[in-house]
């Protein structure tokens, strides 16, 4: 038993092959949540800003409040930090910042709770 197969037919297939790579790619790559989720961290700094965003807010914080170099963390929008991190900034508090780690999302540092510095 022989196939003959065309030109066409393996170009048709590569394509197919390459679009749905492609789609596939996109979704991992651009999709807002994250997919995986492998740890957590904390930092220490002053927070110094906070930028509304598409899915997530983010805020910026510093290690020192002097400091020009800043690390940018997300905030989900709908959680109830928001409000606690402006007075933060306003009042210049230096702060524990705890955050989710992930891959495959647009959010690879999810702020899960603000500590200011001296309270448990």
């Amino acid at each position: 038993m022989e196939f003959d197969i065309g030109l066409d037919e393996v170009f048709f297939g590569a394509m197919i092959l390459f679009v749905a790579g492609f789609i596939v790619l996109m979704v991992l790559v651009i999709q807002p949540y994250p997919l995986i989720e492998y740890g957590q961290g904390s930092t220490f700094g002053v927070m110094t800003t906070i930028e509304e965003g598409m899915f997530f807010d983010s805020v910026w914080i510093r290690s020192v409040y002097e400091s020009s170099q800043t690390d940018s963390y997300c905030i989900e929008k709908d959680s109830g930090l928001k409000e606690m991190m402006k007075m933060y900034i306003k009042q210049k508090t230096r702060v524990e910042l705890r955050y989710k780690k992930s891959i495959f999302g647009q959010c690879n540092e999810l702020v899960t709770k603000v500590i200011p510095i001296g309270e448990q």
